[in-house]
């Protein structure tokens, strides 16, 4: 046994030895603005998510690593959000021609979402509604690379053409600073499966088709 773990143990230490790591990350920062010339009023919404990630590759095809999603910013006017969460992810190398490479990724996703309202009067008095989510996906997307040179690649997921599985657990709370006003939680569950982007994607925030990053190989 104890041959075989040290086997084991050195079989590991030399597969790290010899990989390629490699660091890297995505920000995606959303902004919208709607006028209401009817009502006066004007609706704004932002959105930021940073996405730094580390790995390796294990050969000159396949590659594994993780993510950390950071997502805050303001959905709706009084509305603050902020989100976190992991990926852990494989990539595969399916050509090259070039410069460029085409790789299959696929991980599984992890997030928390917390979005705080404080835009309405509860029970008379100042409150909030608070939102929380904690969300399980798995997902398999195109991500296309350009090396610069040995050390820096830019690369593009493509969330258009992203497979992707999602459980989303919520609770709503609702506070007043009323002592005569009640808290109320509301629990929701529900399941999607989809193909290509949509607004409810964890990686990238759901800001867009297309995530552009880079690596720094070391």
């Amino acid at each position: 046994m104890k041959k075989l773990f040290l086997a084991a143990f050195a079989a590991l230490l030399s597969v790290s030895l010899s990989a390629q790591i490699y660091v890297g990350g995505s920000v995606n920062i959303n902004t919208t603005g709607n006028q209401d010339n009817v009502n006066n009023t004007t609706a704004k919404s932002s959105d930021i998510t940073l996405a730094p990630h580390a790995g390796f590759w294990l050969s000159d095809k396949l590659a594994v690593g993780g993510r950390l999603n950071v997502e805050f910013g303001s959905p709706a006017n009084k509305v603050s959000r902020f989100g976190i969460g992991i990926t852990p992810y494989v990539r595969y190398v399916l050509f090259s021609i070039d410069k460029f490479n085409l790789l299959a990724e696929g991980g599984i996703n992890f997030l928390t979402l917390t979005d705080k309202d404080t835009s309405g009067d509860f029970y008379g008095a100042p409150g909030y509604v608070k939102d929380s989510s904690t969300s399980f996906g798995i997902y398999a997307e195109p991500v296309v690379t350009y090396a610069f040179n040995d050390k820096f690649t830019l690369e593009a997921g493509i969330n258009i053409a992203r497979l992707n599985f999602r459980s989303v657990s919520t609770k709503e709370l609702s506070h007043t600073d009323n002592p005569a006003g009640d808290d109320t939680i509301a629990d929701d569950k529900r399941t999607t499966f989809n193909l290509g982007a949509t607004s409810n994607d964890i990686i990238g925030g759901g800001l867009g088709a297309l995530t552009i990053g880079f690596t720094y190989n070391f």
